[in-house]
């Protein structure tokens, strides 16, 4: 049974609204398609969102109030991975404007940028939260930084009630990648190096010792809070989306996981478009219950043709109604199943 569907062929946009006939994406031939096979050399220039939150104007403008308060607006806050932290205002009307937040942290030489912004999440108090994937490379040589296997990357605080500053909250983190708001309110859940999901403490600002799950079955990439799961059942959860496969019978990442010399060897020698497709790709979700145990793994494939993929390299997964849409950072496309249709 075809349980799947691409919904919408895209080309890579700052930010997309779909919905509007009107709505003008990005040219393609300006700023390329994306997805680290682009050679058009323009992502920096044009920017990659690839987190994004809504959020009141009033709790994350630092210049926001007086006679502006009666203005107070929803914005979508932006990680974008060359940009660096943005608010788009307007985003309900034909008037969205792009405002930049922050470039780098308090601490950060006045000559640095953020080099790749990943994920954002807000707390119930208000905080926000935004993870740098790492500081040596940028989003179009993302394998790089899993093959070189250096701990670069940072979560960051940004504190609008203190002008609009971001401070460093951890650093030396391994890939920090997706991350979530846990159950109780009292953590924060963030998936690093592709294969484990680490706990920052929100009270003591520090991380845990212990990971909330210290090996997935697959590459995670972003991580969601949940109260179902992905067929619609009621439970508590988190859903995490797999990219590629990071577990036996073979996988290229876990086998030079611990071997930094032919890593170094690889990256040296083999062009970077022939590296991705060494490491395998699927079209997969795994679904923690609270306590970080597995409950649910699941991996699509087209019936009618064997082992082809759906959509690789998923990153996020969103339930709209009765679908559950299928999100990537490789792909030009949204995909989309029935949840009524998940079988496990």
């Amino acid at each position: 049974m075809k349980i799947w569907e691409k919904y919408n062929q895209l080309s890579w946009s700052p930010v997309l609204r779909t919905g509007g006939a009107d709505e003008v994406l990005r040219d393609a031939k300006a700023c390329g398609k994306g997805g680290p096979g682009d050679t058009n050399g323009m992502e920096p220039k044009c920017g990659r969102p690839l987190g994004l939150w809504m959020s009141r104007r009033k709790a994350v403008d630092p210049n926001f109030g007086g006679a502006n308060s009666a203005k107070d607006e929803d914005v979508l806050l932006v990680a974008d991975s060359y940009k660096g932290f943005l608010m788009v205002t307007g985003i309900y009307g034909n008037d969205a404007e792009m405002h930049t937040l922050a470039t780098r942290a308090i601490t950060d030489p006045p000559e640095y940028k953020f080099a790749l912004l990943n994920a954002i999440v807000q707390t119930r108090m208000g905080d926000i939260y935004i993870t740098e994937t790492s500081q040596k490379f940028q989003r179009r040589r993302i394998f790089y930084a899993l093959m070189d296997g250096a701990s670069t990357g940072r979560l960051l605080r940004y504190r609008p009630d203190k002008g609009g500053v971001v401070e460093v909250v951890a650093e030396n983190l391994f890939m920090p990648n997706g991350i979530t708001l846990s159950h109780d309110g009292k953590s924060l859940l963030i998936i690093c190096g592709g294969a484990s999901i680490v706990r920052f403490d929100l009270e003591s600002q520090r991380m845990a010792e212990r990971p909330f799950v210290e090996g997935m079955p697959g590459t995670g990439d972003n991580i969601k809070t949940m109260d179902t799961l992905p067929n619609g059942t009621r439970k508590k959860c988190y859903w995490a989306a797999l990219g590629g496969k990071f577990s036996k019978p073979f996988s290229l990442p876990k086998f030079l996981s611990d071997k930094p010399l032919v890593r170094s060897i690889l990256l040296a020698l083999v062009p970077y478009p022939k590296l991705i497709k060494f490491i395998p790709q699927w079209t997969a979700w795994a679904v923690y219950d609270e306590q970080g145990e597995l409950i649910e793994f699941m991996k699509l494939a087209d019936a009618k043709a064997e082992n082809k993929l759906i959509a690789p390299w998923l990153s996020e997964m969103e339930p709209i109604g009765d679908n559950l849409y299928l999100l990537s950072w490789y792909n030009p496309f949204l995909a989309r199943i029935k949840r009524s249709d998940i079988r496990y």
